[in-house]
């Protein structure tokens, strides 16, 4: 309780909320007055993204209210990442653990590094088109592009809208 609480009354009303691990997602989700409302916040995982049943699941709960990505969002996601994923490995560039391979002259990828780097990119789309929310995150595995966006908010990170050129002491 104490840690899903402090959590939740960290967070401003009307916030995009990404629970990493299942306590930060699950405790929060039981914890807050009405998921499906999204009060105090809409909450989500960054960790599901990938899978079309999760983001039809959201787009039913949460499509009203704010901008979820859509099949097409996803196929380009995908599409992106496989082009990036092609090139890097021409270079020599791979990830540790990301699983890349040719089958019949198209680029297959697989693994735990491939889908949270698509994951990463649906978590972009909905943070760019989502102008009008302040976003935070309980992180459960890094998404490269948030470094420098993210400041500590108590037990989980503040996603900026502006890259952070410094940190204060009284932040962390």
């Amino acid at each position: 309780h104490r840690f899903g609480n402090e959590i939740i009354k960290s967070i401003p009303a009307g916030s995009i909320y990404f629970g990493g691990t299942d306590p930060g997602r699950f405790v929060i989700s039981v914890l807050c007055e009405s998921q499906v409302e999204g009060k105090p916040f809409f909450t989500l995982t960054q960790n599901q993204l990938a899978d079309q049943t999760y983001l039809e699941y959201l787009r039913a709960m949460y499509g009203k209210k704010i901008h979820i990505p859509t099949t097409e969002d996803s196929r380009k996601a995908f599409e992106d990442y496989t082009a990036d994923v092609s090139r890097r490995q021409k270079l020599g560039q791979l990830k540790p653990g990301e699983d890349v391979r040719m089958v019949n002259g198209r680029v297959q990828v697989s693994g735990q590094v491939a889908v949270m780097e698509i994951n990463g990119l649906l978590v972009r789309k909905i943070f760019d088109d989502n102008p009008d929310h302040e976003f935070f995150i309980e992180e459960s595995f890094p998404l490269d592009w948030m470094y420098p966006y993210l400041k500590p908010h108590g037990l989980i990170f503040q996603i900026n809208r502006e890259p952070l050129t410094e940190v204060s002491v009284k932040e962390v």
